[in-house]
């Protein structure tokens, strides 16, 4: 009566192993997501069983998202239509080839992140560029067509129609250094009208345009990569400068610890060492487990790390016990001067001392 349930939300991989069959749709997919498909649920016979046509299809589509988030298949995926159209189309496919160097230079990989990790913020800005791109090719339609009309023969008709002067607003306008107003048919200053509005329309082009929108276009692809770049190298000195396994700094071993901090690494918490353990727990079964190893399978199965010396280190015991008694006799102290202090104010303050 007191045996825990093994369908409650607390699933044990050392508890009494129930069938798919047995559970419900909730809990197959509970399984599914917490224990993968290697679930002892799902392999309680020689043929995987899911226990459920919704469990089943759960577990393709889940596989199907891995495949899609893992950028090696999409670079591969890439480079098989690549290949496919230099092979059947034209050999003109063939130089896209030479991405492969971005594979293969971490710099590269973040220039590419700096510009697809804030892709909506890029997009939605690159919309309003084109809204206000229109704006100003309907004014210009409007209000100034004579201005579209420019000397080339090849070029007379740059306005014809709305659409094709939103078009040659927009080529002509982010090409040129000073915008649109680069291309449109130069005037001089007469005192009328059309010279005050040509005015107002190419420097205001220039500045809402050239100026605001594409810098700020410009300030997001930087400011990313620069926080790429932070971001890498905080990660590398985080390597270099901690302990992965307990994440005390170099510096408190290179001080206190025998060896210092290459000596800890290698021998004390050797990164491998506890690989190779958790693939030790992997590879027997549960019912050989010692107490040990059936504490340390459960939280293994649920991520938790707290079975990890987080803080903690041998080689730093002595040294953080020295401290924290030094610690406790300096408050003891502190403790005793206050109580002698306390006492001789309460003798001052008695009056049948006087």
């Amino acid at each position: 009566n007191n045996q825990e349930d093994p369908t409650s939300d607390e699933l044990s991989p050392l508890a009494y192993v129930v069938p798919s069959t047995e559970l419900t749709a909730a809990e197959q997919r509970r399984v599914l997501r917490q224990k993968g498909p290697m679930a002892e649920e799902f392999n309680t016979k020689e043929k995987r069983e899911f226990g459920s046509l919704i469990t089943w299809l759960d577990y393709y589509w889940l596989s199907f998202q891995m495949i899609l988030d893992y950028p090696l298949f999409t670079y591969l995926t890439f480079y098989t239509f690549v290949c496919l159209a230099g092979l059947i189309l034209s050999p003109v496919f063939y130089p896209l080839q030479l991405f492969d160097i971005v594979t293969r230079s971490p710099t590269l990989k973040n220039v590419i992140q700096s510009v697809t990790l804030n892709k909506f913020n890029l997009f939605m800005t690159a919309m309003l560029a084109v809204i206000i791109i229109y704006i100003y090719s309907a004014f210009g339609f409007y209000f100034l067509p004579s201005s579209y009309i420019v000397t080339e023969p090849e070029l007379e008709h740059t306005c014809e129609n709305l659409f094709v002067c939103f078009l040659t607003t927009f080529n002509q306008g982010l090409r040129n250094g000073g915008g649109i107003g680069d291309f449109l048919k130069k005037i001089n200053y007469d005192g009328s009208n059309e010279y005050a509005g040509r005015l107002l329309f190419d420097l205001s082009f220039f500045i809402v345009i050239i100026i605001i929108l594409l810098n700020i276009i410009f300030g997001i692809i930087i400011d990313t990569f620069a926080e790429l770049r932070d971001n890498k190298k905080r990660i590398d000195e985080d390597m270099k400068n901690r302990c992965f396994i307990c994440n005390i700094e170099r510096y408190t071993f290179d001080r206190s610890a025998e060896g210092g901090f290459e000596h800890h690494i290698k021998n004390d918490h050797n990164v491998w060492n506890y690989l190779y353990y958790m693939a030790h727990l992997d590879s027997i079964d549960s019912t050989e487990y010692n107490g040990t190893e059936s504490d340390v399978a459960i939280k293994l199965a649920y991520y938790d790390t707290s079975w990890l010396p987080l803080h903690k280190a041998l080689a730093l015991e002595n040294v953080l016990d020295g401290e924290k008694e030094n610690l406790e006799e300096f408050i003891k102290s502190k403790m005793n001067s206050v109580e002698a202090l306390l006492q001789t104010l309460a003798a001052r303050s008695d009056p049948r001392q006087n």
